[in-house]
C-alpha cells in the first residue's frame, strides 16, 4: 500500500489557480519551517471535470488532501501542477497578486475552514470538509466569492467528495462565517478602522453643566458590543449611548467597541509555499490568529466660546439672510477657520471657537447687496458668545440710453453718403417692466409705473438714469429729433444682480431712429394731347450749399445731382438720397424727339422737416412740351423766264396747290397715332401776288405738293 501511494504521489500533478498576498490587520505571525515536503492523499472520490467558473475548457482531476509542515495546505492556483513529496519553501507573503479584499477573505477562510495537523490518510468526513475549504480558496482567488458563480463552482467541486451534500453544507457554513465577519455590522456611528473613526464633539449642556453627546445606533447592534473609553463617563441604554465629561478636552480620544457576539478580525498572516520552479503550484497553510471585531469612535469636547453676527440693511435696518462671513485667525483674512451664514432673521452663529481673537469678513453678500470689505474683530471668551453687527449697502442700477441715427457725411459724386452717429435732443420715458423691489423686499414700483420721463439725450447722444433699484425697466421714446421718425418700439432693460463687488450695476440700450427721406419724380406730357412722353431728360440740382453733419460744404449751390429720363409712361424718379432741410430744383435738359425743350418751367422745392411720425416726403412735377412744327413755303415762277415775275399781263397770283402726305404722318406723342395717311390732302396753298404761299404748324414728316 505504501509503495502504491509513493508511486501515486511521485507521478501525480495537481492543477490549480492564482491568488495574491494575504492582507492582515495585525502583526504577522510567521513561525513555519523554512522548508517542508508536501504530502498528498486523495480527497475526492472522482474527477472534478470542467469547472468553467474557474477555468473554462479545463478538465480537472481529483482534489488532493495536502499536508505541509504539520498543517493542512491548500492549492491557490487552479490548473497549475504540484508534485507529491516536493520540497517547498515557506514565505510570509504570497507570490500571487490579489486585492486587499481577497487577502482578507483568504485569512477568514483558513481561520474558519478545515485544518488538521495529522499527517495521515484523512477520514471521509475530513475529506468532505477539506474539499469544501479548498473550493472556497479557489472561489476567493477567482474573485467570485459571494456570487452565484462562486457557489456554482463550489457545488461542482463538492460533488467529488465522499458525501457531496455534507461537503457543500460545510462550504455554505464557511461562506456565511466569512461573510459575517468580513461584513460585520457595526454600530452605525462607528468605524472598523481607527484611522477612519468619526469624531464626535461633546456640546456644553447648560442644564447638566457638562459636555455631552448621545449617539443612536440605527443598525440596532449596539448590544452586541462592549464599549470603553478613558477620561469620559458612559451611559448605555438600548441602542443609544451617552458620553459625557465635566472637563474640557479639545484633543480627540479614541473609544473602542468590542464584539461580544463571536465575530472576529484576523490578526496574523497565513504561510505561503513555493517550490521555486516556474509553473508550479503555490500553497497556503496555517490557521491565522484572530481577535473579536472592534469598532472605533473619537470624542472631544467643544471649544469654549462662540461668535454671533447680526446682518442688516444699512438704510432700512431690515435683517438680511444669506450673508456669508469668514472667520479668520489673522487680520489679513487669509487663514479662514470657519464660515457663518445668516438665516432668515439675519442671524449667524459660529461653530465652537478656541478662546482668542478672530477676524470676521464678508465672503458673499446677500443677493442685491454690495459686498462689504470691512473687517470685524471678534474676541472669543471661554464660556461666552461674542456678538458683532454688520450692514450692507443695496446695489443700485443705472441705465444709459443712447440715441443713434444716420447723419450726412459726404457726396461721392453720384450720391450722398451717411454714417451712424449719436444724436442729441431725443426724449424718453422709463416705466417699470415688472414690480420693482428694494433689496430688502420693499416694493417701490408696480409694473407700468412711470419711473422717469422727459429724459433727453445731450450733445453726446446719451442720457443716464441713475439710482435705480434692480429690476426690469421699459424705455420708450416720446419725442424724436428733427429729420428723424420717432421709434415707438419699447426697449426692455433688465438691471440684474451680477457682481457683488460693484456699487452700481450699469446697463444700456441703444434706440435707433430712421432718417426722414424724400421721393422726387417728374412727369412728361404733350402740351396738346396731354399724353405721356418718353425720352425727356430732367436734372435735379442743389438749390443751396449743402453741408454735412460737421458743417462742411460738400455740395455747392447749382450742382447737378442726378439726371433721369422719362419712360413710356412719361414718368421718371430720382434715386439720389437727398438730405433733409435743403432746397432743390429740377429743369429739363433734353426734350424728347420732335418736341421743343421747355426751358422756362423750373420746378423748385424745399425738403423740410416732417412730422415725427412721417417717414417720407413726396415731390413731383408735371412738365409739358410743345411739339416741333414744320412750315412749307412755295414760290411760283414763270416757266419761261424762271423768275418770280409774270410776263406781260400774266399773273402769278391765285395759283392753288395741294399739300399731300407722302407717307403716314404720325403724332410724336407716340399715343395719338396717324394724323394723316399717305396720300391724304393735308393743306391747300394759294399763291399771293408775289407768287408765294406757305402752310404752318405741320407735323414732321414727308410731304409733296401737287
Amino acid at each position: 500500500m505504501k509503495q502504491k501511494l509513493k508511486r501515486f504521489m511521485a507521478g501525480f500533478l495537481a492543477m490549480l489557480t492564482l491568488v495574491g498576498t494575504l492582507f492582515t490587520n495585525g502583526t504577522t505571525a510567521f513561525a513555519a519551517s523554512p522548508q517542508a515536503n508536501i504530502a498528498f492523499w486523495n480527497a475526492s472520490v472522482k474527477n472534478s471535470g470542467e469547472v468553467s467558473e474557474l477555468k473554462p475548457g479545463y478538465n480537472h482531476g481529483k482534489i488532493l488532501y495536502s499536508i505541509l509542515d504539520g498543517n493542512s495546505a491548500y492549492c491557490m492556483n487552479f490548473g497549475l501542477r504540484a508534485d507529491g513529496g516536493q520540497l517547498m519553501n515557506s514565505y510570509d507573503d504570497a507570490s500571487t497578486s490579489m486585492s486587499a479584499q481577497q487577502r482578507k477573505l483568504l485569512s477568514y477562510c483558513l481561520y474558519y475552514g478545515f485544518n488538521s495537523t495529522q499527517k495521515a490518510a484523512p477520514s471521509n468526513s475530513q475529506c468532505d470538509e477539506y474539499i469544501a475549504t479548498q473550493a472556497m480558496v479557489w472561489v476567493i482567488v477567482a474573485d467570485i466569492f459571494g456570487t452565484g458563480s462562486g457557489d456554482s463552482a463550489a457545488r461542482k467541486l463538492c460533488n467529488t467528495a465522499p458525501s457531496p451534500d455534507s461537503s457543500y453544507s460545510y462550504y455554505e457554513r464557511l461562506r456565511d462565517n466569512i461573510s459575517s465577519s468580513y461584513n460585520a455590522t457595526l454600530p452605525s456611528f462607528a468605524s472598523r478602522r481607527t484611522s477612519e473613526a468619526p469624531t464626535y464633539e461633546l456640546k456644553w449642556n447648560e442644564g447638566s453643566q457638562r459636555f455631552e453627546t448621545t449617539l443612536s445606533d440605527s443598525n440596532g447592534v449596539l448590544s452586541d458590543f462592549d464599549f470603553g473609553i478613558s477620561g469620559y463617563s458612559v451611559d448605555k441604554n438600548g441602542n443609544s449611548i451617552t458620553i459625557s465629561s465635566t472637563s474640557v478636552n479639545t484633543t480627540a480620544t479614541t473609544g473602542t467597541f468590542t464584539s461580544n457576539a463571536g465575530k472576529v478580525e484576523t490578526t496574523s498572516s497565513c504561510v505561503f509555499w513555493l517550490t521555486g520552479k516556474s509553473g508550479y503550484q503555490e500553497f497556503i497553510s496555517e490557521r491565522p490568529t484572530a481577535d473579536p471585531i472592534k469598532a472605533y469612535i473619537k470624542v472631544k469636547t467643544e471649544n469654549i466660546g462662540y461668535g454671533e453676527l447680526t446682518k442688516t440693511d444699512e438704510s432700512s435696518g431690515v435683517k438680511l439672510s444669506g450673508a456669508v462671513y469668514g472667520v479668520y485667525s489673522d487680520s489679513g483674512c487669509t487663514n479662514r477657520v470657519q464660515t457663518m451664514t445668516t438665516d432668515g432673521n439675519g442671524y449667524a452663529k459660529s461653530a465652537a471657537l478656541v478662546a482668542g481673537t478672530y477676524y470676521v469678513k464678508e465672503i458673499t453678500a446677500p443677493k442685491g447687496y454690495v459686498l462689504s470689505g470691512k473687517v470685524h474683530t471678534l474676541t472669543v471668551k471661554a464660556g461666552q458668545t461674542t456678538g458683532i453687527s454688520a450692514t450692507d449697502k443695496e446695489q443700485l442700477g443705472a441705465i444709459t440710453i443712447y440715441k443713434e441715427g444716420e447723419v450726412l457725411s459726404s457726396w461721392n459724386g453720384s450720391n450722398f453718403t451717411y454714417e451712424k452717429k449719436k444724436l442729441s435732443g431725443a426724449a424718453f420715458k422709463v416705466t417699470a417692466g415688472a414690480d420693482i423691489y428694494k433689496a430688502d423686499s420693499t416694493k417701490v414700483y408696480s409694473a407700468g409705473d412711470v419711473v422717469a420721463e422727459s429724459l433727453t439725450t445731450g450733445t453726446d447722444g446719451q442720457v443716464v438714469l441713475s439710482d435705480l433699484h434692480l429690476g426690469t425697466y421699459v424705455v420708450t421714446e416720446i419725442k424724436s429729433i428733427d429729420g428723424y421718425t420717432i421709434n415707438t418700439t419699447p426697449q426692455t432693460v433688465a438691471v440684474e444682480y451680477k457682481d457683488q463687488t460693484v456699487t452700481v450695476q450699469y446697463e444700456s440700450t441703444t434706440i435707433e431712429n430712421t432718417r426722414q427721406k424724400a421721393e422726387v419724380s417728374v412727369v412728361k406730357k404733350d402740351s396738346e394731347t396731354e399724353n405721356p412722353l418718353d425720352g425727356g431728360k430732367y436734372t435735379l440740382y442743389a438749390g443751396n450749399d449743402i453741408k454735412n453733419y460737421a458743417g462742411q460744404v460738400i455740395v455747392t449751390k447749382g450742382t447737378a445731382l442726378e439726371t433721369v429720363t422719362t419712360g413710356e409712361n412719361g414718368k421718371a424718379s430720382y434715386s439720389v438720397d437727398l438730405p433733409i432741410s435743403n432746397g432743390y430744383y429740377v429743369s429739363e435738359t433734353q426734350a424728347p424727339y420732335a418736341y421743343i425743350r421747355n426751358s422756362k418751367d423750373v420746378y423748385s422745392f424745399n425738403f423740410n422737416v416732417l412730422p415725427e411720425t412721417q417717414a417720407k416726403a413726396s415731390f413731383s412735377h408735371t412738365f409739358v412740351n410743345d411739339r416741333t412744327t414744320a412750315k412749307i413755303h412755295i414760290y411760283k415762277v414763270d416757266k419761261e423766264s424762271g423768275k418770280a415775275a409774270a410776263q406781260g399781263d400774266a399773273s402769278l397770283e391765285g395759283a392753288v396747290y395741294g399739300l399731300y402726305a407722302r407717307n403716314d404722318i404720325v403724332h410724336p406723342d407716340g399715343a395719338t397715332g396717324v394724323v394723316f395717311k399717305a396720300g391724304d390732302l393735308v393743306a391747300t396753298l394759294t399763291t399771293d401776288k408775289n407768287g408765294e404761299a406757305e402752310v404752318n404748324n405741320l407735323y414732321l414728316g414727308n410731304y409733296y405738293v401737287g
